[in-house]
């Protein structure tokens, strides 16, 4: 017959790895029952659900600044065409003023010319 403390012994031997085993097969089955898989699932949600969140709000900042940028595209289109129309108007203008200083130098000298006519 076999020594009870030696049966015990080989017991313990066989039974330990399968005990060990099965302990961490348990640990890290990836169930989300376990301790460890329950908390990065709440953690893991919790930043999809913040993430979702942050994304919703950046969308909806992102349409109302795609609104604006619309209407001040509209308003720059609008002071472009009259800012090209001052310009037209400018350098109507300014060729008026040529012609007029020229008129006027030319009117001086005339002036200038009888004058010096009266004189002698």
């Amino acid at each position: 017959m076999i020594d009870p403390a030696l049966f015990v012994a080989l017991a313990a031997v066989v039974a330990a790895p399968i005990v060990s085993l099965w302990i961490a097969s348990r640990k890290m089955s990836g169930r989300i029952g376990t301790s460890d898989a329950s908390e990065l699932w709440a953690a893991s949600k919790a930043l999809r659900d913040e993430y979702r969140e942050q994304l919703n709000k950046m969308s909806t900042r992102q349409r109302d600044l795609e609104g604006r940028v619309a209407s001040l595209e509209g308003e720059n289109t609008v002071l472009s065409r009259g800012n090209y129309e001052r310009d037209q108007k400018i350098a109507v203008l300014e060729l008026t003023i040529a012609k007029l200083r020229e008129t006027i130098a030319s009117l001086e000298s005339t002036i200038r010319s009888q004058k010096e006519e009266l004189e002698k």
